[in-house]
């Protein structure tokens, strides 16, 4: 269960990496939903800073779908900066501008330390909220289920 980019938070090129991972893997799956393009940055992602306690929960992907107007946001970890020393994933939905934009925008945040074994489970959450089908409601009990188990 190798950790995907150990060293992101120590290594300039390594945190580029890790960015365009996330990059791919959200168009990997939007393409794979005849959504290619659908999905385009929105808030302000992390640049590198040399201070590992700082880069550890970077913002290094997020992107806004306008037609569906949904968001989405990954914040990753080190193993080598965490208490637990274990990778994880958590993940709920949120809405972006309530009460202060015209349309607030639902999303989803996903913070994970992704590994092999937890790289399936990611693919699902994303792909799951990029489909055009499922709203914020449908969403949360997905990531109830799917992430922590919960179930009606």
């Amino acid at each position: 269960m190798p950790e995907f980019f150990p060293n992101f938070v120590v290594s300039r090129e390594e945190f580029l990496r890790a960015k365009a991972f996330w990059s791919r893997i959200a168009a990997e799956e939007a393409s794979a939903l005849g959504q290619e393009g659908e999905w385009g940055r929105w808030l302000h992602e992390e640049e590198w800073r040399n201070d590992p306690e700082l880069m550890d929960g970077a913002l290094v992907c997020s992107l806004y779908s306008a037609s569906q107007n949904k968001g989405f946001r990954v914040q990753q970890s080190a193993i080598s900066v965490q208490d637990d020393k274990k990778p994880y994933v958590n993940s709920w939905t949120a809405v972006f501008g309530e009460n202060f934009i015209e349309r607030p925008i639902p999303n989803l945040f996903i913070g994970a330390i992704p590994t092999d074994e937890n790289l399936p489970l990611l693919r699902r959450l994303i792909r799951h909220w990029f489909d055009k089908t499922v709203d914020q409601d449908a969403m949360q009990a997905f990531v109830d289920a799917e992430v922590y188990g919960k179930r009606d």
